[in-house]
């Protein structure tokens, strides 16, 4: 019983003889209010019991107030800045690239290549060292691209300095530097974090890294209200990085929120709109500030970062990992430069094309046909080949003696500029296969290497280039196949529109990349810019239609957490002091003693609440004062405005204060036999479900209300339980499911072996579900534990009556099943 650890909690803490044989060790709390220490930067990453190899396979309620003006006023004012800041870093990166490219290409028309080499690469170095070197050394954690920290956040894991002002400044800056120099990553993923430090920072009106609290809009510092306000700065900073508002919208209702409402989705909607229509404002306007009026790469790049966590763990100076991690940006940018400035030269300069008159055959040295819409595009990179001029040769054709350079087309400038290159239209001749063959599997190892450095980056981008460069190569083949094709039915047939496609069908393994890709081609179709980047992180997925007929079978007790540490309405000051130094629990179930004597659910109260609380001690009243009465706990306080906004609080200011008051709690026998009344602070709105409540509805109110903790208590309201999002993860409730069939001895059933009279392949059919899953499951565990794959490999699910000759039956049973395994 919870109450019953509880006491014998009291017991170790205060017993004459325990605490004489075993003296207690204090504990200072974390500001997230738990005694947890937190791993190192190193180790933040590395699972300490992967002993997998390198080639393995791995492991609130609606507000009113939520229609008022005010809030529609504060989510124009996140987009708004958000706009802002996605203009200004997109304008400092194009003027970053802009001066590298600028000089080493006058270096190599002046026939001047190693100091071209030189030039660029100490430039780019010079940028990706300030890049990586602000991340390490000032903010680890504003490196990557922060989105499964923004996602971990918004579904209920506290992640340290995520939205802290000097976040925001390094991610800004690093940002800038390591894509401007040209380090094969995007600034699109950064452009969603700092989209979501826009929206906590400017909603809360205040800053404890500045000490600024200003008395505006104090109604919006909530929990709920903060977490809209970050989705919305989330959400807005997709729209801006693509310019499509609908695509942040779609971002942040399918990969950020767990949470979502119909009057949630018009003001996220409206902040997007605010921030594309700020950010395109300006691009509009100024240009260099002057005034103008797929699986296989997923899964390789958890291998690499798997791999770099390991040889950094094996490490133990804490200096020699911090300069590995400088090191490794700068290796990778002194190869890109490297092969950007010198891999060019081995290719032949290629001439213009276009087609004279509306139909006919290209011809070379052709800049341009009035009549027909074929051309090369005027701002490919020339490199070393002939500058050259177009002369007319009659008033619709252009000639030209003019070369350029393909592969430096692709490789000089940002990836921007590529993708610009590879989506262009009626550019069908543009790109050869080996310019094309060149750099795509250049950039594909480049972009797994380069984006999970120590810089703040993205790799959206980078993987829009390598999708739309074999994609093109598709549409290149197409017309060599087929000829160029710009009128009729054979329109479609465009090298461009096949980079296009290419681009997103590199988003298309598995339903998370194709949202991704839908964001991307709403950008592209849009004409917004092509961008954005980021990580899937765990959070509440939604299930599939079978899945949740699957989740029917079995209920809320089958996956709670149990036993549950309760606490009770008057609660002794050492046992509460205990509770929040030995463990590491959000949130608590109260529980009151009813008139039948037994204990039963009455509400919740947060750690940072219970925390808060602990901290007056003039609410402490000697245990025999204190009666048992729901009339005399609320008519002894006043609970007004001033203790609620005490109590509504993100972390805790001085955890070390805290932590010696708590300690200073257990240590004076003074406060033995003081108690705090509870009953005032209580949340008695907590929903609980019963133990036999169905796990598919229980699923579906968890993740539509967005809660935190739910109580499971049994038909006499007595807690049981309780379920967390932890207990929600698909792992998670996999393995207890798993665990309880695995469990009833009770469950028997059919299995059936059938053989395939055209092959060697066996069936499998069950006369239960669960009895299949049992087998499934037991068979490839036992297997894969103790038998190689070719044992295994014939096993087929057999859906369907024709399955051929019936070769026998066996009533299984858990104790039979890794026999039956081995028959097979």
């Amino acid at each position: 019983m919870a109450s019953d650890h509880i006491t014998m909690e009291n017991d170790q803490v205060d017993g004459p003889g325990t605490s004489a044989a075993l003296p207690r060790v204090k504990k200072t709390l974390g500001k997230s209010g738990t005694a947890v220490q937190e791993p190192k930067e190193a180790d933040s990453n590395f699972a300490a019991d992967d002993e997998y190899s390198f080639l393995a396979a791995g492991r609130d309620f609606e507000s009113m107030n939520t229609t008022h003006l005010d809030v529609w006023f504060m989510m124009g004012l996140i987009g708004f800045c958000i706009g802002l800041i996605g203009f200004v870093l997109h304008q400092l990166i194009e003027k970053i690239a802009a001066t590298k490219w600028t000089i080493t290409q006058k270096y190599i028309e002046d026939g001047e290549l190693p100091t071209a080499c030189l030039f660029a690469t100490g430039y780019s170095v010079l940028f990706i060292l300030f890049s990586a070197g602000i991340v390490i050394y000032l903010r680890p954690c504003a490196g990557g691209s922060g989105i499964p920290e923004i996602t971990g956040f918004l579904n209920g894991t506290n992640v340290r300095h995520i939205f802290n002002i000097k976040t925001m400044v390094v991610k800004f800056l690093s940002c800038v530097a390591c894509v401007g120099c040209g380090l094969p990553v995007g600034p699109e993923g950064p452009m969603i974090h700092l989209g979501a430090l826009i929206g906590a920072g400017v909603s809360q009106f205040r800053s404890e890294t500045l000490g600024i609290k200003l008395p505006i809009l104090e109604k919006f510092r909530t929990s709920e209200s903060r977490r809209n306000f970050i989705t919305a700065g989330a959400a807005a900073g997709v729209a801006s990085a693509f310019g499509a508002p609908v695509g942040g919208l779609l971002f942040s209702m399918e990969e950020v929120s767990s949470f979502w409402s119909v009057t949630l989705s018009w003001q996220i909607f409206f902040c997007c709109i605010i921030a594309t229509f700020t950010t395109d404002l300006f691009n509009s306007a100024f240009k260099d500030f002057n005034y103008t009026g797929s699986a296989a790469f997923t899964i390789v790049n958890l291998k690499i970062v798997r791999g770099r966590s390991t040889l950094l763990h094996k490490i133990q100076r804490d200096w020699v990992q911090k300069l590995c991690k400088l090191l490794e940006p700068c290796i990778i940018m002194i190869l890109v430069t490297v092969f950007s400035i010198l891999v060019p030269k081995a290719f032949a300069c290629s001439k213009f094309t276009c087609i004279e008159g509306r139909n006919g055959d290209p011809t070379y040295g052709c800049y341009n046909d009035s009549r027909n819409h074929l051309h090369v595009d005027p701002e490919v990179v020339r490199y070393s080949c002939s500058q050259g001029k177009p002369y007319s040769i009659s008033n619709t054709t252009f000639y030209t003696n003019s070369t350029y350079n393909e592969v430096a087309s692709l490789l000089f400038g940002t990836l921007e500029d590529a993708v610009t290159f590879l989506f262009s239209r009626d550019t069908h001749l543009e790109f050869n296969y080996a310019s094309l063959f060149s750099v795509l599997p250049f950039y594909f190892l480049a972009v797994l290497w380069a984006c999970s450095t120590a810089v703040a980056c993205g790799a959206l981008v980078p993987m829009l280039m390598v999708g739309a460069v074999y994609g093109r190569i598709v549409g290149r083949l197409m017309v060599t196949l087929f000829g160029v094709h710009q009128a009729g039915y054979w329109e479609w047939m465009d090298p461009g529109a096949f980079a296009l496609i290419g681009a997103a069908s590199f988003f298309g393994d598995g339903a998370d990349k194709r949202r991704a890709g839908v964001v991307a081609c709403d950008g592209v179709c849009d004409g917004g810019q092509v961008g954005g980047g980021f990580l899937h992180s765990p959070h509440l997925p939604r299930p599939s239609r079978a899945q949740m007929l699957q989740l029917e079978l079995y209920t809320a007790g089958d996956i709670m957490s149990h036993p549950v540490i309760s606490v009770r309405c008057h609660e002794l000051i050492t046992t509460l002091s205990h509770l929040l130094l030995e463990t590491s629990h959000g949130g608590f179930p109260i529980i009151k003693k009813g008139r039948d004597g037994e204990e039963h659910f009455y509400g919740l109260i947060t750690r940072l609440e219970l925390t808060v609380i602990l901290m007056n001690e003039d609410l402490f009243v000697p245990a025999q004062d204190l009666e048992d009465s729901d009339t005399a706990s609320l008519g002894s306080h006043d609970v007004n405005w001033i203790e609620f906004d005490q109590l509504n609080i993100h972390k805790l200011n001085n955890p070390e204060e805290t932590s010696r008051v708590l300690n200073k709690y257990l240590d004076d026998p003074k406060y033995n036999n003081l108690c705090l009344d509870l009953m005032p602070y209580i949340n008695q709105s907590a929903m609980s479900i019963q133990e036999k409540f169905s796990l598919k509805r229980m699923y579906v109110i968890f993740r539509t209300l967005g809660l935190r903790h739910l109580v499971v208590t049994n038909s006499r309201n007595i807690v049981k339980g309780i379920i967390t999002r932890k207990d929600l993860m698909g792992f998670s409730i996999q393995e207890r499911l798993t665990n309880k069939i695995l469990s009833d001895h009770s469950l028997n059933g059919t299995v059936e072996l059938h053989a395939v009279a055209s092959s060697d392949n066996k069936c499998i059919k069950a006369n239960n579900v669960q009895m299949y899953e049992l087998f499934l499951y037991s068979l490839s565990q036992c297997i894969m534990k103790n038998f190689p794959a070719k044992h295994f490999m014939n096993i087929r699910d057999c859906k369907s009556e024709k399955c051929g000759t019936n070769v026998g039956k066996f009533s299984v049973s858990f104790l039979t099943l890794r026999k039956m395994t081995l028959f097979i």
